[in-house]
């Protein structure tokens, strides 16, 4: 099955239409696994080099997180997990939470996996707005409209074993974001992403914390000039971050 995590726009008609349809949970299921094999490929501090991803900048680094980049070195060499992006790269962000001041996991949970698309007209700027225009499973399968529409995938993750502690589990979720077809509205520039967001509880082994992950493949559409936009990205990407953080604070 070729991996959903693809730049051209799904047909709402084409998806499974209900939960209960035998379909649903291969598709879910489909889009999980290609979703883990992407955040996974990234290098970590014990597998810095790669392939298939260049480090970049680090943002936000007199903050209390710092936000690492990444970016795919060629769009001919897509990283494990990816569909078609037609000739774009992916971009990266990890950034992982520690200390007293740091959202729990259950702030991440209520941010990121419940109304995701709500929640983020909140705290990033640029979202003015989030609409759903379709639900096929409340609270994990859904579509919303802005100037990109998009399906949205919210699902949280079978916990994990500890390493250091026999007793405990740790937690995790998964937001992964597809583009479907949907008649653009006046005014509006249609823009295209595929994304995933994948956050989890870090073992003490580890170091403990949260663990924030995100990767993007874009394409604004309009008059944008790809060179440009895939240039910016990095540091776009970067700045939801700190602003997540202060709208969690807020709360």
């Amino acid at each position: 099955m070729a991996s959903p995590l693809r730049l051209t726009p799904v047909k709402l008609e084409a998806l499974p239409q209900s939960s209960s349809e035998p379909s649903y949970q291969s598709y879910v299921d489909a889009a999980v696994s290609a979703a883990l094999d992407l955040v996974t490929s990234l290098p970590s501090p014990t597998s810095p080099t790669s392939d298939r991803w260049a480090a970049g900048k680090t943002f936000q680094t007199g903050g209390p997180a710092p936000v690492h980049t990444y970016s795919t070195r060629s769009a001919a060499q897509p990283p494990p997990g990816s569909g078609e992006t037609e000739g774009l790269r992916w971009h990266a962000r990890k950034s992982v939470h520690r200390g007293e001041s740091a959202p729990s996991y259950e702030a991440f949970e209520r941010g990121l996996l419940r109304d995701h698309s709500v929640n983020e007209a909140k705290y990033i700027e640029s979202c003015t707005e989030a609409r759903k225009i379709k639900v096929i499973n409340e609270g994990e399968l859904e579509g919303a409209n802005r100037d990109f529409t998009f399906l949205l995938l919210t699902t949280p993750l079978p916990p994990r074993p500890s390493a250091s502690d026999s007793a405990r589990t740790l937690r995790s979720f998964m937001v992964i974001s597809l583009p479907v077809e949907h008649p653009a509205e006046k005014g509006y520039v249609r823009g295209r992403y595929v994304s995933v967001e994948h956050v989890q509880k870090l073992d003490e082994a580890e170091g403990g914390g949260i663990e924030w992950v995100m990767a993007v493949s874009s394409s604004a559409g309009g008059m944008v000039p790809r060179i440009i936009s895939e240039k910016v990205m990095p540091s776009k990407i970067s700045e939801d971050v700190p602003s997540f953080i202060e709208w969690v604070r807020k709360q």
